[in-house]
């Protein structure tokens, strides 16, 4: 990933990315801008119908995701219930960091290259699809998991959000318009 400028996201809100077909609809465009102007509201690209002028900013800040209890169902019990313990831990504390005390329900964050908060199994079977790996020793990567409980107020569905999926090849040699945007309300 570039070390500086901005990633912009533009999404139309109506096309989930679960079918091979989506990404040929110009539903979403993913973009890096070296050198943003940061005294407007962004415009997105014209091929992009956005439902509004909303704007999610995604803080940059240092921290760590944890592997999801989505991806450990289907296993032991025991380990489903400590990841979904360790899960909703993180999120709490998370919860204090943005609102000074860890009361409340805890909330999703978003974040920029980590794991998936909705899991990673079901995501990387329609990724072989939609994103096929032909370089040796390439993978796919989560550019950036945005939850829409807050700013967004739910548009990705009750507890939904938006992932933004690469190949590690396309990000080093900064093709993000070869990405794959997820909606996610599993």
């Amino acid at each position: 990933m570039p070390t500086t400028g901005v990633l912009e996201v533009f999404h139309d809100l109506h096309t989930f990315g679960h079918e091979a077909g989506d990404g040929g609809v110009a539903a979403w465009s993913v973009r890096r801008v070296a050198e943003p102007d940061r005294t407007t509201l962004v415009e997105p690209p014209a091929e992009v119908d956005v439902p509004a002028p909303v704007c999610q900013l995604v803080p940059a800040m240092p921290g760590f995701t944890l592997p999801p209890a989505a991806d450990a169902a289907g296993g032991p019990q025991d380990g489903f219930n400590t990841a979904r313990v360790l899960e909703e831990a993180l999120q709490k504390a998370w919860l204090a960091q943005r609102a000074g005390s860890a009361e409340g329900h805890p909330v999703p964050v978003s974040h920029v290259y980590a794991r998936s908060q909705h899991g990673e199994i079901n995501a990387r079977v329609l990724l072989d699809e939609v994103l096929p790996l032909s370089a040796p020793g390439d993978e796919h990567r989560l550019l950036l998991d945005l939850e829409s409980w807050t700013t967004l107020e739910g548009w990705f569905g009750d507890a939904g959000s938006l992932e933004v999926w690469a190949r590690r090849s396309d990000l080093e040699s900064c093709r993000f318009d070869r990405a794959w945007c997820l909606v996610r309300t599993d």
